[in-house]
């Protein structure tokens, strides 16, 4: 009995210490980048005044300002953030523990292979993780407390949680706008589903939820959202809130449908797949012929839309030919087909605890983005939590077939994921430490090359730079972004202590095989 349990927990202790060593080597690599350079400036350069308190973000921007200033800190919050943020959504993903590597492999394996533009925007960039990812710390925790009250029907909290469930709901509302909003929801209805299922209300919850509702009006007492509220009164000059059905559609249109679920392609053909099989082996026999029509029918979108979201991103994303954005309209109309068509298969299919679970997270990927219909700027980073619902969603069919089958939950399958998830992550740690090496060689290259007065500066590019937000890329470089002749380039340059005449600085792009090919 003892050496079953020593090889069950040493199971589930190797890939907890791969996701540290995978989180450690990330956090190593990190580069400062774009708005890092602003929180490490913010109180010494007169052009970043407006920058110093742009919004309620209280927890998350202290956290942003000490990491970019105290590369120990940095590594140390980077590190634990971001493995305790996989190691709870993978928990979350298996919440009846019906397997012990299992999940931390397929979570894993999920996670770093989101799209690209969230990966760089998010886990490579220091002050978009801070908000994007420790925000999801705060309510992935909620959500994990919560379904133990809904699902373990011998459960009970415990005091602790009287006062841990309202720090968890005031504190994580100063990490960004729409988590604060969606603790809210998430708040309100774990209240309704605990009553329906426990038949009665549980304090913790009820102090979750309000402590929620006051962290979101502290976090609008900041004067800088009556400012963006109020037309081109936002202090950084960026952020508006348009509230018109024309820009709403507009928004839908051209931010929401390009982000939201299409780009996610590794995860529609698993979820196709998953149900592919759960409506295999469905007893079909207490089906009446419009349930066996309408499974038919929402099977053949499910498969449609995997077969889509592979279309557009391993081969070319549609266009539209003018601004009435019909392909734009039939593409947003297909996304509320599929997300219908996946409802109705999780009431047929899935048992009523995964049922609920599975529709949560589905839900999730809705709510999580609705402030985007309003607020603009909006970029791929706003999508993060998104991809994790979506990640969780799947993590409810894949483990709802290991039930109904001993293949699901084989060893072979285990290996494959296992192999796949190392070799993912080996991948990933390759090109976070190529980018992380290139950049240093890139800094000192320019030094040399300025204080030998070269009269054209050669700029290495970073072998991987649609894995990182590239100040000096041909894109970002001098964008000036800030002022109007001011950007995170200048900060760059500053940082590293590179002096230039900005009006003299003529510049080309070689690539690192250029460089390592010259003979000088």
């Amino acid at each position: 009995m003892g050496s079953i349990l020593f090889m069950k927990n040493r199971k589930t202790f190797i890939p907890i210490i791969f996701i540290i060593c995978f989180s450690i080597v990330s956090a190593l690599c990190l580069i400062m980048q774009g708005d890092d350079f602003v929180w490490y400036y913010v109180y010494e350069t007169e052009e970043l005044f407006s920058h110093r308190n742009p919004n309620g973000r209280y927890l998350t921007n202290e956290i942003t300002y000490m990491m970019v200033r105290y590369p120990i800190i940095k590594y140390l919050v980077y590190a634990s953030a971001e493995s305790l943020l996989i190691i709870l959504a993978s928990r979350l993903m298996d919440f009846e523990n019906k397997s012990d590597i299992l999940k931390y492999a397929l979570f894993f394996s999920l996670f770093v292979t989101l799209p690209k533009e969230i990966y760089s925007n998010v886990l490579n960039w220091i002050s978009s993780f801070t908000n994007y990812g420790i925000s999801m710390i705060f309510t992935l925790s909620y959500i994990l407390f919560s379904f133990r009250i809904m699902f373990e029907k011998e459960y009970y909290p415990e005091r602790l949680w009287l006062i841990s469930a309202p720090l968890l709901g005031f504190i994580g509302a100063f990490c960004v706008e729409h988590m604060t909003l969606y603790n809210i929801f998430f708040g309100i209805a774990s209240i309704v589903i605990i009553y329906k299922l426990r038949k009665r209300v549980f304090a913790a919850n009820i102090l979750y939820f309000l402590s929620s509702v006051a962290g979101f009006f502290v976090m609008m007492s900041s004067s800088e959202y009556s400012g963006i509220v109020q037309e081109n009164s936002d202090s950084t000059g960026l952020r508006t809130i348009d509230f018109s059905i024309d820009d709403i559609f507009m928004q839908i249109y051209l931010r929401i449908i390009p982000d939201y679920a299409k780009k996610f392609f590794i995860i529609h053909i698993l979820i196709a797949i998953c149900f592919l099989f759960l409506y295999y082996k469905a007893d079909k026999s207490k089906w009446n012929c419009m349930v066996r029509r309408y499974t038919e029918i929402c099977m053949i979108v499910i498969l449609a839309y995997s077969c889509y979201s592979v279309f557009v991103n391993c081969c070319s994303d549609l266009t539209d030919f003018d601004w009435s954005m019909k392909v734009r309209a039939l593409e947003t109309a297909f996304a509320f087909v599929y997300f219908t068509a996946l409802i109705y298969m999780s009431m047929i299919l899935i048992k009523i605890n995964s049922r609920i679970r599975f529709l949560i997270y589905l839900i999730s990927t809705v709510v999580s983005v609705l402030p985007f219909l309003v607020v603009n700027p909006v970029s791929s980073r706003c999508f993060f939590a998104d991809g994790i619902f979506w990640i969780l969603a799947l993590g409810e069919l894949f483990f709802s077939c290991c039930e109904k089958s001993e293949f699901f939950r084989s060893e072979e399958i285990k290996k494959a994921f296992c192999i796949f998830s190392v070799l993912a992550g080996v991948f990933m740690c390759v090109i976070n430490i190529s980018n992380k090496y290139c950049n240093t060689l890139r800094i000192n290259y320019i030094k040399e090359q300025v204080d030998n007065k070269s009269n054209i500066v050669e700029i290495l590019t970073l072998p991987y730079d649609n894995y990182i937000y590239d100040d000096l890329s041909s894109d970002n470089i001098f964008n000036n972004c800030i002022e109007d002749d001011f950007g995170y380039t200048d900060l760059l340059f500053l940082y590293y202590g590179i002096d230039i005449d900005k009006d003299n600085f003529n510049y080309i792009f070689i690539d690192i095989m250029d460089y390592n090919s010259n003979p000088d």
